[in-house]
C-alpha cells in the first residue's frame, strides 16, 4: 500500500506542478473556478459540447504545451538522481532508448503485435 501511495504522490506532483507553472496562477479561487466548469461540462453534456467548437490548432497547441509541461518536469527531477551511479544511467538510457525505438519497429512491423481487434 504505501508503495502505491508514494508512486500516486509522484504522479501527481508531476501533474499539480505543471498547472501551477504553466498558467502562472496559484490563486484558490482561480482553481475552483476552473474546477466547477469542468463539473458542469461533466455532468450537463451540453456545457461539455462546447468544448468540441474548439478549433484543432487550438486543441493542439494545448496539448503540446501541456505534455511538454509534464515531460518537462520529468525530466527535472533527474537532477536528485545521482548520475555517477552506471545502474541509474542505464535505466534511463534503456528507457528513452525503449520509448523511441518501440514506436518506429511497431510502424514498421505493423502485424507484430495483435491486440484482438480486427483492421477495420
Amino acid at each position: 500500500m504505501s508503495v502505491n501511495i508514494k508512486v500516486m504522490t509522484k504522479t501527481d506532483f508531476v501533474f499539480n506542478r505543471t498547472v501551477f507553472i504553466s498558467p502562472k496562477v496559484a490563486s484558490r479561487r482561480a482553481f475552483q473556478a476552473s474546477g466547477l466548469i469542468f463539473i458542469v461540462c461533466g455532468i450537463c453534456g451540453k456545457f461539455g459540447a462546447l468544448l468540441t467548437l474548439l478549433p484543432d490548432p487550438v486543441l493542439g497547441g494545448i496539448v503540446l504545451v501541456s505534455f511538454g509541461m509534464v515531460a518537462s518536469v520529468g525530466l527535472s527531477n533527474l537532477q536528485f538522481v545521482n548520475l555517477q551511479s552506471s545502474r541509474n544511467l542505464v535505466i534511463i538510457g534503456s528507457s528513452l532508448i525503449i520509448g523511441l525505438m518501440v514506436p518506429k519497429y511497431i510502424m514498421a512491423n505493423p502485424g507484430c503485435v495483435r491486440t484482438g481487434k480486427a483492421n477495420g
